[in-house]
């Protein structure tokens, strides 16, 4: 018969490291988020073509004290795509354009009501940073008895946004937050309407 003592001390080893690791990752403050919520452009030329558009994305956060460095990922797309169709000197006329946006953000803040690192309770939070937004826009229109006709973009462009949120931590571990985000850009589409606007997210957040 085998002795258990090895597996005794590898099963204390194991123990030992998961505690070592916890508390490190503790004193790292490194969280992921994973959200989903709308934009809604700010851009009045928008208002022709889309209303909202859905969002979601994932966000990795590096905490020190009250401050933190997160780096976010975002698939922005249109809710509905627009369209148009009418019959015109008996000739029917169509059109429709879709669009969608990923931007890569880099984002610090500042706790401004604060909470305990790896404690549970509510904090609020501002701040700001850069991102660069990839975007395409697709027209595409069609008039009877012509070859329908096309066109798209496709380009990216960097961008400023300012952030406000709170977040509530269930467990020292699991928390929930949401956030307002207002994104400042000069790009512009095929129609030149600004892709800038403001979202509104919320999420689960994950701490290790």
């Amino acid at each position: 018969m085998r002795k258990p003592g090895r597996w005794i001390v590898i099963g204390a080893t194991v123990v030992l490291l998961c505690s070592q690791y916890a508390a490190a990752e503790d004193e790292l403050g490194i969280s992921v988020r994973p959200r989903g919520g709308v934009m809604y452009p700010t851009d009045p030329d928008w208002d022709d073509y889309f209303d909202a558009f859905y969002q979601f994305g994932v966000a990795a956060k590096k905490t020190w004290g009250r401050w933190s460095l997160e780096t976010s990922l975002d698939y922005i797309g249109a809710v509905d795509e627009w369209d148009f169709s009418a019959t015109v000197l008996d000739t029917f006329v169509s059109a429709d354009m879709d669009a969608w946006m990923v931007p890569w953000k880099l984002t610090a803040t500042v706790q401004v009501i604060p909470r305990e690192p790896a404690a549970t309770g509510f904090s609020a939070y501002v701040g700001g940073g850069l991102g660069v937004w990839f975007y395409q826009l697709d027209a595409r229109s069609n008039i009877e008895g012509y070859t329908p006709a096309s066109e798209s973009e496709e380009d990216f462009d960097i961008g400023l946004h300012g952030v406000l949120g709170a977040e509530y931590y269930f467990s020292p571990k699991i928390g929930i937050y949401a956030e307002g985000a207002y994104n400042w850009l000069e790009a512009s589409s095929i129609h030149d309407v600004n892709i800038g606007g403001l979202s509104i997210v919320g999420g689960v957040t994950f701490r290790f």
